[in-house]
């Protein structure tokens, strides 16, 4: 299982616990805390258990440890098993109405009997939630709210959930020994944000014995459809999988067509039916029908006379002309947005500058929070400026990787950059003075409080920020949390408006919770002649790595290298957040 997996399911235990409430809810903390170890830790579970070092993991003691190990060799956990028979499953889908957390889903299981979303709803318009101690008129509003927004999203998981488990699942399965080669395909190779469920294309020697193999996998909880070449089935963590099995000839074709979606699909079919060739349940057939010789999925696309479409372009409209190209990965030079240990991030700056060194970037961005997020150890001017000179002295320090720009870089080769993520108050002032933020190499201004204002606060707030001339880059403009949280209501034209006119950069925040600005609003800004970051807001080095899901949502949005500020080089950027001063 993978860190995500083991996590999810700690966490999932946590709730449970917090639901069952009395004297299990005072234990739920205890499994959330070793949930954030575990997802944050720079090693995989596995490694740890086969080194006996499990109880190193902050929050993990000796009974822990044990269940963890239990995950980790067999793909269950028995008392995570036994306290989901005791709470109705329905009630889980409480906690993913936003505004409703464990706490309050448990009092409206416990106290109202509400154990499912139709249930919750009749007990708001009935009246029965405001006779609940503590609940009133607001608590009611925010519920029906957060309703309206699940049954937007049903039966939805967040992409940084589905994409960690269908690759870990599509490497079990490829250890099969009658499989040749496995690979996830659907929405979770296209890079939607949320997904329904993970879908399999699996090319096997023998499909039936596979499907068995695959079914009789450790992750598997139940087996809930089976079909000649499909197989449907749970995992113990409450994905669901579709898995395809195919003959080794037809691997190509069939990653291609269950990648979808339909639409494209559709437009493949109508083109291959011009051309005289045809399609089935696995995708594009060769001449007379017999499987297309395809060793790659550019040779299915050439077979069509089309250069090969990526699958984050394939959602359309306008995929089957001419593409641009598209960002990469190894586009981008460095990270813009970073947290530090010095507000609430967990590794330290030389740590940070060492991992970043270790992925190529030639330069990272301390971007820790200011003083109005308390809970953060957000910095104020005193330690913003310490920060700042703690950041010179490791760049002078470090061997210069960056002295054909005359500058030195900090440890693993990468320049730290002097920065900060402000708060955008409410009144649209900024939480440090001006001063402070003109000391700085690069400022991003992010709003963490009001966020359920009415559209024309926010959006008052974002503008004056984006015309303030040392903000250089608008974070997570919408303020969405997939699954959790709304995107803030906000004229989002008007911001970039002003984000075009002032030359401020907009953020594609590429944490998988956030992906914000999604795809369809990163299109806009380009359309609108603005310039875009793809930066992971990382609290710990582990976190670096999410840049393939903001990438990933910048391709989903049609830009290019140009489109994206930091695919320049770092004496380039210096002159471009310059123009701003």
């Amino acid at each position: 299982m993978t860190n995500s997996a083991v996590s999810r399911v700690l966490s999932l235990v946590g709730d449970l616990l917090e639901l069952k409430g009395g004297d299990d809810a005072a234990k739920a903390m205890t499994y959330r805390r070793a949930a954030r170890s575990i997802e944050t830790s720079r090693e995989e579970m596995s490694d740890l258990h086969r080194q006996g070092r499990l109880q190193e993991l902050a929050g993990v003691g000796e009974a822990l440890a044990k269940k963890i190990a239990e995950l980790v060799e067999t793909g269950r956990l028995a008392y995570f098993e036994r306290l989901s028979a005791e709470v109705p499953s329905s009630v889980l889908d409480l906690l993913r109405v936003p505004g409703i957390g464990p706490k309050t889903a448990g009092r409206l299981w416990r106290e109202l009997g509400v154990t499912n979303i139709d249930q919750l709803e009749e007990a708001v318009r009935s009246g029965a939630v405001r006779r609940l101690s503590g609940f009133g008129p607001k608590k009611e509003e925010t519920i029906l709210a957060g309703i309206a927004a699940f049954r937007r999203t049903a039966g939805q998981v967040p992409l940084g959930l589905a994409r960690p488990v269908g690759e870990a699942l599509a490497q079990a399965v490829a250890a099969l020994p009658e499989v040749v080669r496995a690979a996830v395909a659907g929405s979770v190779r296209r890079w939607r944000d949320t997904v329904r469920n993970v879908n399999l294309v699996v090319a096997a020697s023998d499909p039936e014995a596979a499907a068995r193999g695959f079914a009789g996998l450790p992750e598997v909880r139940e087996v809930t459809g089976r079909e000649s070449d499909r197989l449907t089935a749970v995992l113990h963590y409450g994905l669901t999988v579709d898995a395809r099995f195919v003959p080794p000839d037809r691997f190509w074709t069939a990653l291609n067509w269950f990648t979808g979606p339909p639409d494209h699909n559709a437009r493949l079919q109508e083109r291959a039916c011009a051309l005289g060739l045809a399609t089935d349940g696995h995708g594009l057939l060769g001449a007379e029908g017999k499987p297309l010789p395809a060793r790659s999925e550019e040779d299915v696309y050439g077979a069509l006379g089309l250069d090969f479409i990526p699958p984050e372009l394939r959602e359309g409209p306008g995929e089957m002309g001419a593409l641009p190209r598209l960002v990469e990965p190894a586009d981008i030079r460095g990270d813009l947005h970073v947290h530090s240990d010095w507000s609430d991030g967990q590794d330290s700056l030389p740590e940070l500058a060492t991992a970043a060194g270790a992925l190529g970037y030639e330069y990272l961005a301390v971007s820790d929070h200011t003083q109005f997020l308390a809970m953060a150890r957000g910095l104020d001017e005193k330690r913003l400026l310490a920060q700042r000179e703690a950041i010179d002295a490791l760049n002078a320090s470090g061997e210069a990787a960056g002295e054909a720009a005359g500058e030195g870089a900090g440890e693993g080769g990468c320049r730290l950059l002097a920065g900060v993520e402000v708060d955008v108050l409410a009144g649209g002032e900024l939480d440090l003075p001006d001063a402070a933020l003109a000391e700085l190499d690069i400022v991003t201004a992010s709003i963490h409080s009001g966020l359920r204002r009415p559209a024309e606060e926010t959006t008052r707030r974002l503008v004056a920020a984006a015309e303030n001339p040392h903000v250089d880059v608008i974070g997570h403009p919408s303020g969405r949390l997939i699954g959790r949280r709304e995107p803030s209501d906000l004229d989002l034209d008007a911001l970039l408006a002003a984000a075009a006119q002032h030359r401020t950069i907009l953020e594609i925040n590429a944490s998988p919770d956030r992906l914000d600005l999604c795809d369809a609003d990163a299109r806009r800004a380009k359309e609108a002649g603005c310039l875009l970051a793809v930066s992971t807001d990382a609290h710990t080095v582990r976190a670096l790595g999410d840049m393939t899901y903001g990438v990933a949502t910048a391709r989903r949005a049609w830009l290019g290298p140009d489109d994206v500020a930091n695919t320049r080089p770092l004496a380039e950027l210096r002159k471009l957040l310059g123009k701003r001063r």
